[in-house]
């Protein structure tokens, strides 16, 4: 199988993808490796969450709040 990367303008993607998907000998999967800057940041903060959970808020309460 061969893998094959590409870059698609972002208002052609809808119609892109809906082109490839019924094509019956492609398999489209969605691959995204999150940076690890970004994997640091949620351990700290599911870290801080774990020392101090009361700092936490309801979603009821925020969703009234906005």
């Amino acid at each position: 199988m061969t893998r094959i990367t590409l870059d698609i303008i972002e208002n052609k993607l809808d119609f892109f993808m809906e082109l490839i998907e019924n094509l019956e000998f492609v398999k489209v999967s969605s691959e995204y490796k999150v940076p690890m800057e970004q994997q640091d940041i949620v351990m700290e903060r599911l870290d801080d969450i774990t020392k101090n959970p009361k700092n936490l808020l309801a979603w009821d309460d925020v969703k009234e709040d906005i």
